[in-house]
């Protein structure tokens, strides 16, 4: 028995905001809304997903998904065309793998993307210092350009460890990690959280019930599960003002 069908992935999409051009990084569990009509395995159902986005954002659109490998967290090598995201779902893994997407050296916090903007959102040259929420960072890039948060039932999003770092937030600070990116020795700097209790694990649950009761229509349901999308300006900003009232909005 199916629990939606195509139709309404598209109509959900509209209905939170998604618009011809817009560049859209998307955090995914798509299990979770049930059983897409006609659908059988992953695979179909990632390409459908895929296709009705793109239905929407057009030829000069851009979807970006996480491929995060936290490579050198765990001592590992990174291999940009080899190394597989480790629990970012089937569609990030599928969007990896699609002839067509091209994908970030930052072997902890790699991207991969497709469409219009790609290259610009992968390349790291400017990004000397190798610093995964620097100015120059896909996430500082993702920003500037007010890209689209979209989110299949996944609570918060990972470009909010950035503006913790606008924030100048006292539980994060910059620590280096060492490796080896595509055989190559390298340092990266990731804004990492400090080690001192339960008190500073990430919880984006407090940000997103705020925003349910307070920007509801960012919000749309689909079969078991709910979409979510906000540009990413606007996220800063709701984040910045509520973050002065609560220091803790953010962690436990």
């Amino acid at each position: 028995m199916e629990d939606y069908n195509l139709r309404q992935i598209c109509l959900s999409l509209r209905k939170v905001g998604l618009e011809k051009n817009d560049v859209v990084f998307c955090h995914s569990n798509l299990g979770f809304f049930g059983n897409l009509k006609n659908i059988t395995n992953k695979s179909d159902l990632c390409e459908k997903f895929f296709n009705e986005i793109f239905k929407i954002i057009g030829r000069k659109g851009t979807l970006i998904v996480p491929t995060f490998s936290y490579s050198y967290f765990n001592n590992k090598a990174f291999d940009s065309n080899k190394t597989p995201g480790l629990r970012m779902g089937i569609f990030s893994e599928w969007i990896r793998l699609n002839k067509k997407s091209k994908r970030s050296n930052d072997p902890n916090f790699s991207v991969s993307a497709i469409g219009n903007l790609s290259k610009e959102f992968i390349k790291l040259e400017g990004n000397v210092n190798k610093n995964t929420y620097s100015e120059n960072s896909f996430f500082a890039k993702l920003h500037y350009h007010n890209g689209k948060i979209l989110n299949f039932n996944f609570p918060g999003t990972t470009i909010i460890h950035y503006y913790e770092k606008l924030l100048n937030t006292p539980y994060r600070f910059d620590k280096k990690f060492h490796g080896k990116t595509n055989g190559k020795d390298e340092t990266w700097t990731v804004f990492s959280r400090r080690i001192s209790g339960k008190k500073n694990y990430h919880n984006p649950h407090k940000l997103m019930g705020l925003l349910r009761r307070k920007k509801d229509k960012n919000f749309s349901i689909l079969g078991k599960g709910e979409i979510f999308l906000m540009p990413s300006k606007q996220l800063f900003s709701f984040i910045k003002k509520e973050y002065k009232i609560n220091k803790s909005l953010l962690i436990y």
